[in-house]
């Protein structure tokens, strides 16, 4: 399709969904203790999708641990909290990481989660 602005446009449709989900918990350590200020970190499992914005999300704790992230595509992600260099999230080594832990959560349309979001520490 090619707009020029000089020809209407006919025979398009355009659908805006807004049935984005909602995850919020608590990053954790491994004893269950909030992290204060952590990154939490949700990415989508699907390889083509991950590094794509709308399914990568970084979000800082608040000063008691607890974090809310709307806005999420529905789909299936990873969730993990981390403290070490933010420079690595998105890293394919960190992914895997992050997948041998298998917290997953899954985000229907216009869903709720609450779940923690459990510490992925640097050499984990």
């Amino acid at each position: 399709m090619t707009v020029d602005g000089r020809t209407p446009i006919t025979g398009v449709e355009l659908r805006l969904d807004f049935s984005a989900g909602t995850v919020s918990g608590r990053a954790v350590d491994a004893a269950g203790r909030p992290i204060p200020n952590a990154m939490v970190v949700l990415q989508s499992t699907d390889a083509e999708k991950r590094t794509a914005d709308p399914y990568r999300h970084v979000y800082r704790a608040s000063s008691s641990g607890d974090y809310s992230i709307t806005g999420i595509v529905p789909g299936e992600y990873l969730l993990f909290a981390w403290r070490g260099d933010s420079g690595l999230i998105g890293d394919p080594d960190l992914f895997t990481q992050a997948s041998e832990r298998e917290q997953r959560v899954k985000v229907g349309r216009s869903g709720t989660i609450r779940q923690d979001a459990a510490e992925m520490g640097e050499g984990q």
